[in-house]
């Protein structure tokens, strides 16, 4: 709701509204690092879906991004993925995690290898991953640039209904912006503006 909020009225952040997500420090460009933010977590399309939700719990993140074997950017799990497993299904999750999203958004490997092929994809698992799956939506991949003003970022986050939106450069992932990302950058601004009011 607060996003939404910020996304209608945008107008109201003042230049911040028109900054990019690199100026605002809100993503890091190529192997840089901020000293606020930590770095982009991925994993390879044949970890264990189980594997890459213990990741996220020592990365202390709420989702990784899964990357193909070129390093493109292919899918995001998320933490909300787990919440569709009944105990029944728990054997799920020792499956490779493209294939655990497949099964679990219903959809082809291609629906998230995009124009370019891992070689995952001729895994005959993929082909009759078109029935429908536990979720029956999505995925939902969305990418910025470093150069994304922060005006489109929220815009992004409501239209897609996403929490995280993967930051790409040259067609890798470089980093990724929360919704709490976002919401902190927010904050610190509003904090700075009041600091320089009073000054």
């Amino acid at each position: 709701d607060a996003v939404r909020y910020l996304a209608v009225n945008a107008e109201r952040l003042g230049g911040m509204a028109d900054a990019s997500l690199k100026d605002l420090g809100l993503c890091c460009s190529g192997a840089a690092e901020t000293a606020t933010k930590k770095t982009f977590v991925a994993v390879p399309p044949a970890t264990p879906a189980i594997e890459a939700f213990a990741r996220m719990c020592e990365e202390h993140v709420s989702g990784v991004g899964v990357l193909d074997d070129r390093g493109s950017l292919i899918a995001n799990l998320s933490v909300s993925d787990v919440r569709y497993i009944q105990p029944e299904h728990f054997g799920i999750l020792g499956l490779p995690v493209a294939e655990f999203l497949a099964l679990l958004h219903g959809t082809s490997y291609a629906g998230f290898s995009g124009a370019t092929p891992s070689e995952f994809a001729s895994n005959p698992f993929f082909a009759k991953m078109n029935e429908g799956g536990f979720r029956r939506t999505g995925p939902y991949l969305v990418t910025a640039t470093p150069e994304t003003r922060f005006r489109e970022l929220l815009r992004s986050f409501l239209t897609h209904g996403v929490h995280r939106v993967y930051v790409c450069e040259g067609g890798k992932p470089v980093d990724v912006v929360t919704l709490t990302d976002a919401l902190r950058a927010t904050c610190e601004a509003a904090e700075t503006g009041a600091e320089a009011g009073t000054a």
